[in-house]
């Protein structure tokens, strides 16, 4: 199983500051769906659960 965020999540990171700790050496979703596309998950099954924009809440952060 891979845990990756979605493509358009880099917009919630650059609103909150964060987008260079959470760069291009994330893999996100279309960059994983090239590489499982090109043979990257060796012929095995894969669950790809995606953290998408729909699951954010805009609230304090401590």
């Amino acid at each position: 199983m891979i845990v990756t965020r979605c493509d358009g999540l880099r917009e919630i990171f650059n609103e909150l500051g964060k987008d260079s700790s959470y760069g291009n050496l994330t893999i996100h979703m279309g960059k994983l769906i090239l590489r499982i596309n090109g043979g990257g998950a060796a012929g095995n099954h894969v669950l790809i659960p995606r953290i998408s924009r729909s699951l954010y809440i805009k609230g304090d952060i401590d």
